[in-house]
Formats: structure tokens, C-alpha cells, sequence
């Protein structure tokens, strides 16, 4: 984990009577910035933030089923991925793929999503992007992705054809 900066001997809390070293670091998962004890750190106790620490275990993902963009990132793994799907063919059988940090940590796409624009009624569309990127198959990635609206969506998908 990357220090950004050096704390220094803090009490946990007011009425602590030991100090302890802390320091700001960087969550290696989702980039935020968070304050833990550089003994934990070392220790390797702490290797995460704790929004992505809870998502690591089976509860975690229990706290964003039930979100629209969890949902919404399933829906796209499940495109790509899952051969059972209606529409595999379409996607991951012309090898549509999503980008390893979105495939393994929901959390870095629902990030991504609520900071580029996501909305209630707007879809997800990599078509667009990865063909002006000359990208082919497209890839669901940031640099790929853009929420659009569902007529939208459907020109973008006339005019690629």
C-alpha cells in the first residue's frame, strides 16, 4: 500500500492512554485515501480501505446486491461470459470481454459509474467508444464505457452495424 502521508504517534482515541504510529494511505483497490495504524500495514492486517475489505468476503456483496449498478454489473459479466445467456452471441461470442478490474472488483465499476454519469434510465453502451478507438471486439472499460439513453444506445448500435 502506498503511505501519502506520515501521521505520526496519534491516540486511537481521546481517552487512549497509548499512541500508536498512523498514516494516510492509498486502498490499493479503489484508490481512496484512508487513516490505519502503520503497524497494521506492515503486518499485512491492513491491506485495503474498509468499503473494499467488506467486499472481499460473501457479506460484503450482500450490501450491493440489491443496488441497480451491482445489478447492472452482473448483467454485463453475465453477457460476456455466460454461454447460457439469450444473448451471449451477441456479446461474449463475438468476444465482448470486460476489463480485468471491472471482472474482479464490482466496486471499481460502481465507482466508475456514479463518477461518469450514471443515472436511472440510462444505459450502458461500449460500442461507441471502442469504435472510435478502433477497438474490435469492443471491451466494457473506462476508457470504452458511456451512459447513454436507450434511443441512443440503439442508433449506436444501427450505425456500427
Amino acid at each position: 500500500m502506498k503511505l501519502i502521508k506520515d501521521l505520526g504517534y496519534l491516540y486511537a482515541k481521546p481517552t487512549s492512554v497509548q499512541s500508536r504510529l498512523y498514516g494516510i494511505y492509498e486502498c490499493p483497490k479503489c484508490a481512496k485515501h484512508f487513516k490505519t495504524m502503520t503497524a497494521n500495514v506492515l503486518s499485512r492486517k491492513s491491506t485495503q480501505c474498509r468499503h473494499c475489505a467488506s467486499l472481499n468476503n460473501n457479506s460484503g456483496y450482500h450490501n450491493l446486491s440489491d443496488t441497480k449498478l451491482y445489478k447492472v454489473w452482473t448483467g454485463m459479466k453475465q453477457r460476456c461470459y455466460d454461454s447460457n445467456r439469450d444473448n451471449y452471441e451477441r456479446y461474449g461470442g463475438r468476444g465482448v470481454k470486460v476489463c480485468k478490474e471491472w471482472l474482479r472488483y464490482p466496486v471499481a465499476f460502481i465507482n466508475w459509474a456514479e463518477a461518469n454519469g450514471y443515472a436511472k434510465g440510462l444505459q450502458l453502451d461500449k460500442d461507441e467508444l471502442s469504435y472510435k478507438l478502433g477497438i474490435n471486439p469492443p471491451i466494457y472499460s473506462p476508457e470504452t464505457c458511456q451512459f447513454v439513453t436507450p434511443q441512443r444506445n440503439r442508433i449506436i448500435t444501427e450505425e456500427i452495424k
